[in-house]
């Protein structure tokens, strides 16, 4: 299987740095496209004087910077997109409109209580995407 397209998800944590790396790595080896993304769980316009417009523009510019704090990878071609959806929901439609052959989504690895009461974005994306999900285990602290 030829994989042209690689979804990253990230967010604003320091979790999202070696994410990134893996994603690019994978691009490399694979000679592919790599699409961020992030996702928000709503937006309210009430009472805001922002536009959904400028709001999307905002975050796409923090999501380039968040990319850019880690060394490119030569050759890749990288796209930069915001979801207003839930996460888990936004990642694997976003994956099923723009033909992804492969998603690498950060996880914490937790079990037990705190996975029932965090959730798991990864665990929904894995068990609702119709292509590979990738998961990389982020410690739960990245070193300063």
């Amino acid at each position: 299987m030829k994989i042209k397209k690689i979804l990253c998800p990230v967010d604003y944590s320091d979790f999202s740095e070696p994410l990134i790396k893996y994603a690019y790595s994978l691009a490399i080896a694979e000679g592919a496209e790599v699409c961020f993304l992030h996702t928000f769980k709503s937006y309210e316009a009430s009472g805001s004087n922002f536009s959904a417009k400028q709001v999307q523009e905002e975050e796409l510019r923090q999501i380039k910077q968040i990319v850019d704090y880690v060394p490119k990878a030569e050759g890749v071609k990288a796209t930069f997109h915001v979801a207003f959806a839930m996460p888990a929901d936004g990642i694997v439609e976003f994956a099923d409109k723009n033909q992804i052959d492969m998603i690498v989504i950060g996880t914490h690895g937790r079990t037990g209580i705190s996975r029932l009461v965090m959730g798991s974005v990864a665990e929904a994306v894995i068990r609702h995407a119709n292509c590979p999900v990738m998961t990389v285990k982020i410690p739960d602290r990245v070193p300063a």
